[in-house]
């Protein structure tokens, strides 16, 4: 919530135990970090998912060991609701999946 000029979040998504990453927890972590769009506010808005997509673009036959590297990305925000593109990295740098996410973004308190 830095006010900045891009819409941008990511880090890495380890699991508390130790065990290959499947297609349910791509899709939990397609939905976990913070929204990409709290880089562009000044303060704490909400912003609850309407839609999202998870493409999944590695067969997961032998899953990779986590954790996933996952880099979320805003560029359209219009009348309230604001679009976000997700990937989802292996250690090893290989795409497992990507989101697709349509936020609403609202005040934390309307005044």
């Amino acid at each position: 919530m830095t006010g900045g000029n891009e819409a941008l979040a990511g880090g890495w998504l380890p699991l508390r135990e130790i065990r290959p990453v499947d297609a349910l927890t791509l899709c939990l972590f397609a939905d976990t970090w913070w929204p990409a769009a709290w880089g562009r506010v000044r303060e704490l808005v909400i912003a609850p998912t309407v839609e999202l997509t998870v493409h999944f673009r590695k067969g997961l036959r032998e899953p990779p060991p986590g954790p996933v590297l996952a880099r979320f990305a805003s560029r359209v925000s219009r009348e309230g609701y604001w679009d976000e593109d997700g990937e989802l990295w292996s250690g090893d740098r290989q795409l497992l999946a990507q989101s697709r996410q349509l936020r609403l973004l609202r005040p934390l308190a309307e005044s």
